[in-house]
C-alpha cells in the first residue's frame, strides 16, 4: 500500500520543484526573503591610497530569463557596455574584458539593500565596495 503512494509523492514534489525554479528572477537565501537583483546599485571604492572614493554604477536588468549589468566607472571608462552576471541568491559576479585585463565586481546585497563587495582590474588593481542597492 505504501509502494503505490510513493510515486505521487514523487511526481507532487517535482511539479512543485519545478514551478518555483521557473522563477528566475527571485532568489532566496535561507533565513532571508525573496530577493529581486534587478535595479541600481551606487558602489564607492577608493583605489591604492587615493583620499576621494571612486564611484561605479551598477544596473542590473532581467533580458529573456537572463540577468545582465552595465557598470560605469572612471576606473575604466570604457565599461559601458551590457554583460551577462551571475546571481546566487543575495551575490552578484560580474566579470567583463578591458584593455587592462578582466574587470571584476562581486558584491553581496544584504536584507536592507546595503552592499559590500571587492572588484578587482587585472593582476594588481583591487579594491572594497561599499554601497546600496537603489530602490525602484
Amino acid at each position: 500500500m505504501l509502494l503505490n503512494r510513493i510515486p505521487k509523492v514523487c511526481l507532487t514534489l517535482t511539479l512543485i520543484l519545478s514551478s518555483v525554479s521557473m522563477i528566475p528572477n527571485l532568489h532566496q537565501v535561507y533565513g532571508q526573503g525573496l530577493f529581486d537583483p534587478v535595479g541600481k546599485y551606487e558602489l564607492t571604492t577608493s583605489i591604492m591610497g587615493v583620499q576621494e572614493p571612486l564611484e561605479i554604477q551598477l544596473e542590473v536588468s532581467l533580458i529573456d530569463g537572463d540577468f545582465f549589468a552595465t557598470a560605469k566607472t572612471d576606473i575604466v571608462p570604457e565599461l559601458s557596455r551590457r554583460v551577462p552576471i551571475t546571481v546566487k541568491g543575495r551575490e552578484l559576479y560580474y566579470e567583463t574584458p578591458t584593455p587592462n585585463g578582466s574587470f571584476t565586481i562581486t558584491i553581496f546585497v544584504n536584507e536592507d539593500n546595503s552592499v559590500e563587495g571587492t572588484w578587482i582590474l587585472g593582476l594588481f588593481l583591487r579594491g572594497n565596495l561599499t554601497g546600496s542597492k537603489l530602490a525602484q
